[in-house]
């Protein structure tokens, strides 16, 4: 099938408009639908959960900064969490005149507010807010753990072509063995996400954890220039055997734990990292374009399976990119993926993302395995049932949890304690 350009720029007229009032109508229906709203933008209501499930007792920040904020504006997100940040930041320091720890919490909001500022950001490269503010997290984050009883120990490793970065976290300062999760993160979050959201938990039931990033992830995409690959076992490999070399880690009982897109590059590096010995999967993701595709309509589809990038760019670029009546999230998950990938071409993500599929890798996968399944997940819908189910099929050693109520968000947001509670106590039983 080919469209001529005149068909094309009609189609991308009509697309540009339904496109952005069916985006809108989606996401309204699926916030009506959901347990916890704090603001009527779904986008941004699902990012405000997240800071507030990693900071119980910043409430007051998350629910005032919510108030005031401007429905699909990015700009409103983007200087209302900046002045927060800067606000928590000066009142850390102040907090830490007598006691570093006195500050440790406050240290660790402004982190999470300098990444809320910056989350937004990612549809024009060259804005230099980028670098800014996670600079600005960055070295709030590392005077936070650095008040820890084990102070947080940064590491950067080589790789194949890149450096694995990571952080680790200790129980204690013995030369004790023990059991250690290796925590990675998605399509956008971040290895200090990681921590807030699992690793501190872990770590109160008696993990080491050790949180890494690689290509397409934050730092990695920011200071070494490189977008995602599929294979994330390059990765993992330099994180485990730098494990593999301390003296407190007990190397019978490694797990890895992937969140959202993590669900897949977790599975990847697991099928191909045997000394990982434990699995979770939070949430399982089958394929990754297939959740892109599944924001487009049909339309666009065959324009994109017609092999006309041209058209289908130009489409992307008005009906989402530079329509600002298009939803947040379709919005968002544009210049995310753009960003991520390394790529300015929608349809080149679709076509890097075709590579993001766990189904020709779960049979390697010979080690218990955790399936979590959030039942009102808008970015995954359904894609955990199709892991866990082709697990089932290969009669793997596979559990399921169906994550419900205000943990029925994508990734649990706004209740990690739920999921933590689930996950780790299902760890406990894993080896």
């Amino acid at each position: 099938m080919h469209l001529s350009a005149v068909l094309a720029s009609t189609l991308a007229g009509v697309i540009c408009t339904s496109f952005a009032e069916a985006q809108n109508a989606t996401q309204k229906a699926a916030l009506a639908s959901l347990p916890l709203a704090l603001s009527p933008d779904p986008e941004f209501n699902f990012q405000l959960l997240i800071s507030l499930g990693q900071l119980p007792y910043a409430a007051g920040d998350i629910l005032a900064a919510a108030a005031v904020l401007v429905q699909n504006s990015f700009y409103s997100f983007n200087t209302t969490f900046a002045v927060l940040a800067n606000a928590t930041y000066a009142a850390a320091e102040i907090a830490a005149v007598p006691n570093p720890v006195n500050a440790q919490n406050t240290y660790f909001a402004a982190s999470n507010y300098y990444r809320s500022a910056d989350f937004f950001l990612h549809g024009n490269w060259s804005d230099p807010l980028i670098y800014d503010y996670w600079t600005g997290q960055t070295l709030a984050f590392n005077k936070a753990i650095a008040t820890l009883p084990v102070p947080g120990l940064r590491i950067t490793l080589p790789a194949e072509g890149f450096d694995t970065v990571g952080t680790y976290y200790a129980v204690n300062n013995s030369t004790t063995k023990r059991r250690t999760l290796v925590i990675i993160q998605g399509y956008d979050a971040a290895q200090e996400d990681s921590y807030m959201q699992m690793g501190a938990s872990a770590i109160q039931r008696g993990w080491n954890v050790l949180t890494i990033e690689g290509p397409g992830q934050p730092t990695v995409r920011r200071y070494q220039g490189l977008g995602f690959i599929p294979d994330y076992e390059k990765v993992l490999i330099p994180a485990v055997n730098w494990l593999a070399n301390r003296t407190d880690i007990d190397m019978s009982k490694l797990a890895l734990a992937g969140i959202s897109m993590g669900g897949y590059l977790a599975a990847r590096a697991a099928a191909y990292e045997p000394r990982i010995k434990a699995l979770v999967l939070d949430d399982g993701v089958w394929d990754v374009q297939a959740s892109i595709d599944s924001g487009f309509p049909p339309e666009l589809l065959q324009i994109y399976a017609a092999g006309n990038q041209t058209e289908f760019d130009a489409i992307i670029d008005d009906g989402i990119v530079n329509n600002a009546s298009a939803s947040s999230s379709a919005r968002w998950g544009i210049d995310q993926g753009l960003w991520a990938f390394k790529t300015h071409s929608t349809y080149n993500l679709l076509q890097q993302a075709a590579a993001y599929k766990v189904q020709n890798i779960t049979y390697l996968l010979d080690i218990p395995i955790f399936v979590g399944n959030a039942v009102n997940d808008t970015d995954f819908p359904g894609q955990a049932m199709e892991v866990y189910n082709q697990l089932v099929s290969q009669n793997k050693n596979v559990t399921l949890h169906n994550f419900t109520g205000p943990a029925s968000y994508h990734c649990q947001a706004g209740d990690f304690e739920t999921s933590n509670r689930a996950m780790l106590g299902w760890l406990e039983t894993a080896f």
